[in-house]
């Protein structure tokens, strides 16, 4: 993958480069109707019991993480080599900062469609800055603020503008999906902060490895008793219908597949060119969403997408700003920079 012999950036960017980035942005989309199927192949194997949009889709984000954090260490088994206490530390930090928003992404998508959660992540964009600024005081310029307005207006039309009526819980994944961009927001300052030294194949394996067993310690708090963590249940519930190949792909081609690209082109590109980019993965979302699972968004989705999106852009910095990713490709961006954390 990355190589201590690959060039750094070139000016104005390397044309395959950036071409691999869009391709990683295109893998990181479909993970969004991927995990969708997931959660319905074993929502459906258990009946599809309410009490189950808790702790079902937390449980997805335990599995995944641990098939992610063995491949990982099978991939790239540099990654089990030179590990320091500060290293442990900070990688299990991080990957508690990364467990949480991603469990609220996989609530929300339980309850919303993959474009909208998709749109919604991408406000990780406008809310990193406004944690360093509630955090370290490094406050927002006018852009940011501008760029907040265009993403809350954008929140209103996908979900509260052009509806006979307020359906509670889009409303409940509406707000889990904006509560998992500002996490997000503080796993990318946590990044920034604690990753910079850190050799990022092994924060990547610490951070995969913490966040399956948060993830894991949460279904329980959530609803899960001791029959629904059971072998035999588990079992139920990973060979349902379409669960096995969703979430393989998810594991695989989003993980594995796109990190690969990211660790070894985003060097390559200009940071301000990678931002606009990433950009396009809600818009890819958006498209296996309807290519693959037929879900179409309302005209009033898409023009709230489109305020999102300008959101993104007007917030973003004259310098570059980090790409608003969920959380896999946020890890990889601050590896790339030089030493910080991986997925």
């Amino acid at each position: 993958m990355s190589s201590d012999n690959d060039p750094g950036p070139t000016p104005g960017g390397d044309g395959r480069a950036a071409g691999m980035l869009v391709l990683a942005c295109a893998l990181w989309g479909a993970s969004f109707t991927w995990a969708k199927a997931t959660l319905a192949g074993m929502a459906a194997a258990r009946g599809k019991k309410p009490g189950d949009l808790l702790w079902l889709p937390v449980l997805y984000v335990a599995w995944r993480f641990a098939l992610g954090a063995a491949l990982w260490a099978v991939v790239f088994r540099r990654s089990l080599k030179g590990w320091t206490w500060r290293a442990a530390r900070r990688s299990a930090a991080l990957g508690c900062l990364l467990a949480a928003p991603m469990a609220l992404q996989q609530m929300g998508l339980a309850r919303t469609s993959e474009p909208v959660s998709a749109f919604l992540t991408s406000l990780t964009i406008v809310f990193t800055p406004l944690a360093l600024w509630a955090l370290f005081r490094e406050r927002p310029s006018a852009r940011i603020a501008l760029g907040v307005a265009f993403g809350a207006g954008g929140v209103c039309l996908m979900n509260l503008v052009g509806r006979g009526e307020i359906e509670t819980g889009t409303l409940v994944g509406m707000a889990l999906g904006v509560a998992c961009a500002l996490g997000f927001a503080l796993h990318i300052v946590g990044v920034d902060r604690w990753g910079r030294d850190e050799d990022p194949f092994r924060l990547s394996l610490g951070q995969f490895a913490t966040a399956s067993i948060v993830a894991l310690a949460l279904t329980p708090i959530l609803g899960a008793g001791a029959a629904d963590l059971a072998p035999r249940a588990q079992w139920a519930m990973l060979s349902g219908d379409g669960v096995p190949l969703n979430l393989a792909l998810a594991t695989v081609v989003s993980t594995l597949g796109a990190f690969g690209l990211m660790f070894r082109y985003q060097p390559r590109v200009d940071a301000s060119r990678a931002t606009i980019i990433y950009l396009t993965e809600p818009v890819f979302a958006s498209a296996y969403a309807w290519a693959l699972a037929e879900r179409r968004m309302t005209a009033w989705e898409i023009a709230g997408g489109a305020l999102i999106l300008a959101a993104n852009f007007v917030s973003r910095s004259r310098k570059g700003a980090a790409p608003p990713e969920a959380p896999a490709c946020i890890d990889d961006r601050a590896a790339a920079r030089g030493g910080a954390d991986g997925p």
